[in-house]
């Protein structure tokens, strides 16, 4: 079938890159492009996992190498919705470099998504059909990839776009090897896109719309997919006062 099988997903997770590995028990963080939909997906998060996620926005590095380098650490990243263009720095900021780097597990939603079709070689032009803007339309899937596992096929999404991943004359691309297209409405337009080997996924409509159905359930497949691709790390006991570590295995001595 058309999907990433888990051998290549648990590669791309594991590969060695600059940025702290991802955690079993880490944080949801999600990566703000300034749009007034973020906290609704937060919520949504919240919702689906029990946590609630880390919103940083997109121009503060700091702030998300702080959450890398945190004891609790990153388990994944989702990349909101937002104003502007795929191709323009100020509008992504760092999602770029995040999507660069791959150690983490992402989720693009809208704006985010169209950030991971233009990192590995997809066109966004603005959609043969004009703005949809609140638009709620039929989505079909693969039925082939674990995001849309316990969604029927036609299932409601909300559309908020006016871009899509599309030639400038509004023509679907031919996509190239590394990537796959997982969902899309009637008109044509794609909905959903996914990385081959590495954990790398995105949605164009919005999940946390509240006329979006199964909108949980998306975010729920995400999350798990997460978890299972990313082993936990576990930190290293500390020595007791005055002696070495126990060796692996071996119970530490009672006071």
């Amino acid at each position: 079938p058309e999907h990433t099988n888990v051998t290549e997903r648990e590669e791309g997770c594991r590969r060695s890159h600059t940025m702290t590995a991802p955690r079993r028990g880490g944080r949801v963080v999600i990566v703000d492009n300034l749009d007034s939909y973020t906290h609704n997906l937060a919520s949504l998060v919240f919702s689906v996992t029990g946590s609630r996620p880390l919103v940083i926005t997109n121009t503060d590095r700091a702030a998300y190498q702080a959450a890398l380098d945190s004891p609790e650490g990153v388990l994944c990243v989702i990349l909101s919705p937002g104003p502007g263009r795929p191709q323009r720095d100020d509008d992504v900021g760092m999602c770029r470099e995040i999507l660069a780097d791959a150690s983490l597990p992402v989720f693009g939603v809208c704006l985010g998504y169209q950030a991971l079709a233009v990192a590995h070689g997809l066109p966004v032009s603005h959609s043969p059909y004009g703005p949809t803007h609140g638009q709620v339309q039929p989505v079909n899937h693969t039925g082939a990839h674990p995001m849309f596992e316990g969604v029927p096929q036609g299932f409601l999404a909300t559309r908020y776009h006016s871009l899509a991943v599309c030639h400038t004359d509004g023509a679907s691309p031919s996509f190239p090897e590394s990537m796959l297209k997982l969902a899309w409405t009637d008109d044509g337009v794609i909905q959903a896109i996914a990385h081959r080997s590495l954990p790398l996924w995105g949605v164009q409509f919005h999940p946390e719309s509240v006329c979006t159905e199964h909108g949980a359930t998306l975010v729920r497949n995400f999350h798990q997919m997460a978890l299972s691709l990313c082993p936990p790390s576990l930190p290293t006991p500390l020595p007791p006062a005055g002696g070495e570590a126990p060796a692996e295995g071996e119970a530490p001595a009672e006071e």
